[in-house]
């Protein structure tokens, strides 16, 4: 009877101790692991950005992966769920390329996150986010003012950077001048390219150096269409802004001629970027100017 108490004591503080070291078991969770590249990048309405996922098993627990789920949010909120129950078949490592198409509606700063879960057969998971930043495709300016030839106002334009040169400026910035600005008796308020012959033949110091005479060496052949049924404000985008062009039932030319105040005239570049400007202001004499809004692609 002795011995059987002596045992049941023992049973009793064996179990207390079990119990005790249960309480204390602050051990991690095994869960899978999983990394995901690009884990961010900057790109256009349009572009397609792909992302390489790698997950495995927890080395521990060995607990197969099972599924895995790609939920995309932006700004405004989420707009879709890629895959969310796509079943991996319990295996212990897993590789995707998954395709993110940025939408064409996009607009400039908006941010997407892109957040990957794996999960394992022990309902374990693993999660991992990466962000797409919409860039700007487009700039605006307004109230630009080119001169004519007779004006000390600048006559050159570049629209990359919205700066209007000089005529000593321009022969330092060749290059980077689209077009230039002119008022005569026959072609009338004109934006020209500088290659534009009747432009060259009528004013050749326009592209020359006002102290040596020497001619430019580059001179850029931009292109230019007269829009009609146009209304500038409804061009935002870049697409809006190539399709201007593109479906301008006139022909292009290196010049617009007979501008007047609403004017509407699409052009491209030598570099081959498109834009769209908007005559809203004229002083139609050969010392007077020409104004305009625009917008071009970056």
């Amino acid at each position: 009877m002795k011995n059987f108490k002596k045992l049941f004591l023992l049973l009793a503080i064996g179990t207390i101790g079990l119990a005790s070291c249960s309480k204390t078991d602050n051990s991690t969770p095994n869960n899978p692991s999983i990394v995901v590249t690009p884990t961010s990048q900057t790109a256009g309405p349009g572009d397609v950005i792909l992302f390489q996922v790698v997950a495995n098993q927890n080395t521990t627990s060995t607990s197969a992966l099972t599924s895995l789920e790609v939920n995309i949010q932006s700004t405004s909120g989420t707009i879709g769920t890629y895959d969310s129950t796509y079943a991996l078949s319990k295996v212990a490592t897993y590789g995707r390329s998954v395709y993110f198409v940025v939408p064409a509606s996009a607009s400039a700063n908006s941010m997407y996150t892109i957040t990957f879960t794996i999960k394992d057969n022990a309902g374990l998971t693993s999660t991992t986010t990466s962000t797409v930043t919409v860039k700007a495709t487009v700039q605006s300016f307004t109230g630009k003012t080119l001169g004519a030839q007779g004006a000390t106002a600048g006559s050159f334009y570049g629209s990359a950077s919205g700066n209007i040169f000089t005529r000593s400026q321009a022969y330092t910035n060749q290059s980077s001048v689209d077009y230039v600005y002119f008022y005569d008796g026959t072609e009338m308020a004109t934006i020209a390219a500088p290659s534009d012959a009747y432009a060259n033949t009528n004013y050749p110091s326009y592209f020359s150096d006002a102290t040596t005479g020497t001619k430019w060496t580059v001179e850029n052949a931009t292109m230019l269409q007269v829009l009609s049924g146009v209304t500038f404000s409804s061009i935002v985008s870049t697409a809006d802004v190539k399709n201007a062009y593109t479906s301008a039932t006139g022909t292009a030319s290196t010049s617009a001629t007979n501008l007047t105040v609403g004017s509407v005239v699409a052009f491209k570049t030598a570099a081959g970027k498109y834009g769209v400007f908007n005559v809203t202001a004229l002083d139609a004499t050969n010392s007077g100017s020409i104004t305009y809004n625009v917008i071009v692609q970056l």
